[in-house]
């Protein structure tokens, strides 16, 4: 990320939407925040016609090719109707949807990707990788960079690098052995909600931005950058467009803005919902009512 850094506009100041894969991958591809995306896990489906759009049926519908690479097998299944994962015929030789990808699986399909199939340059790609089992993932991801390079994609491209959430930091007590029976998802402090957050595109200006933004920016974002109208989104969109900010923000300013962070969906038990501010966090335990 700090290679990344270099080409590109890092946020300082950017939170997740929620500290659930699930919730903020819906999150991050619709502009919506998590708990209006549905009422439980039940209602997880995302039709033709539904009021939930995502960026990517956007995309397809402008003429883009959709490459999504999730290695998470749950993920494929759960928001495959927005992510629009990778059609069979782009997998390799002896690979399934049916498995869990590895960050090395994902190097192997994207390479695939381009050697065998040829993507032309009016083409969407997310590579969704796993940083908390695999020390050698920023190394698997700077291999991903530079297939995009070595096929003249990099420097025409819109690429996002960030994260669906943080984790706690070991400096909390925190770590896999104390958190046994206790999800991750349920925990609401900064490093838990606070996400590392880069933006490249053609003639981007490197530079450091400290305004208080969102992982629901990214889809108005890209549209805004590929001159695709934002009324395509779900009318539930609060994302904004972050040109405005890059162009405009002094570093020193803060802006009024409130972002929303939620651990579950509307009717689920166990909800925490924290309201962050430039300076301040509200945090309300629904349950138990303080």
């Amino acid at each position: 990320m700090i290679k990344f850094g270099e080409d590109s506009i890092e946020f300082k100041n950017a939170f997740c939407s929620a500290p659930s894969s699930i919730m903020s991958a819906a999150s991050m591809f619709t502009g919506i925040p998590a708990a209006y995306i549905a009422r439980n896990y039940n209602d997880w489906e995302f039709k033709e016609g539904s009021s939930i759009i995502s960026l990517q049926s956007i995309l397809k519908k402008n003429g883009y090719k959709i490459f999504s690479i999730d290695n998470s097998k749950e993920s494929r299944e759960m928001n495959q109707s927005l992510i629009l994962p990778l059609r069979k015929k782009y997998l390799p030789k002896g690979f399934s949807h049916a498995d869990y990808w590895t960050n090395k699986d994902l190097c192997k399909i994207l390479d695939n990707l381009f050697k065998v199939h040829q993507p032309s340059k009016k083409s969407f790609f997310m590579l969704w990788f796993d940083c908390r089992d695999d020390p050698l993932t920023s190394n698997y991801i700077d291999e991903c960079l530079n297939i995009f390079k070595k096929n003249k994609f990099y420097d025409d491209s819109i690429i996002f690098l960030t994260s669906d959430h943080g984790y706690p930091t070991p400096k909390s007590g925190l770590t896999k052995e104390t958190m046994k029976g206790k999800g991750h998802d349920t925990i609401i402090t900064d490093d838990n909600v606070q996400i590392p957050f880069y933006l490249k595109y053609p003639n981007a200006v490197p530079k450091k931005i400290y305004s208080l933004v969102s992982n629901v920016d990214c889809s108005p974002t890209v549209l805004d950058l590929l001159n695709i109208t934002q009324s395509d989104l779900s009318k539930f969109s609060e994302g904004k467009s972050l040109l405005k900010i890059i162009n405009n923000e002094n570093e020193e300013s803060n802006d009024n803005r409130i972002v929303r962070i939620d651990t579950r969906l509307f009717s689920q038990d166990n909800r925490i919902v924290a309201l962050r501010s430039n300076k301040y966090k509200f945090v309300y335990y629904l349950d138990q009512k303080k």
